[in-house]
């Protein structure tokens, strides 16, 4: 009887277990920008709990040019983004995106 309870207890710490990754975050809701004196405020929705996010990202870029490479912000729950030194009467474009263990999700983007 100790062998069988021996097996059965290398089977439930086997680290073979399988872990479940969880699909890459929705793409951003809500998003607005602001626009202020040589900056823009970005506003968006969190999803809610799930999926879970370990950070947003966001880029810019002048309306016509090529992005800036995405900056990471590394707290899950926030909502709210100050882009700064900006050319005041340049239009831009910026894009927000999700990110988790399963991936980057697709951006959201506004003018």
């Amino acid at each position: 009887m100790a062998g069988l309870a021996s097996i059965m207890l290398l089977a439930l710490a086997s680290p073979t277990a399988a872990q479940d990754t969880p699909d890459a975050p929705p793409r951003p809701t809500g998003l607005q920008a602001a626009e202020g004196d040589g900056a823009v405020a970005l506003t968006w929705t969190h999803p809610g709990p799930a999926p879970m996010i370990t950070r947003w990202e966001v880029r810019y870029a002048p309306s016509g040019g090529s992005f800036n490479p995405w900056v990471q912000i590394n707290i899950p729950g926030a909502t709210y983004y100050l882009v700064v030194g900006l050319a005041n009467g340049v239009e831009y474009r910026f894009q927000l995106r999700a990110a988790n263990s399963g991936g980057v999700g697709p951006e959201a983007e506004i003018r």
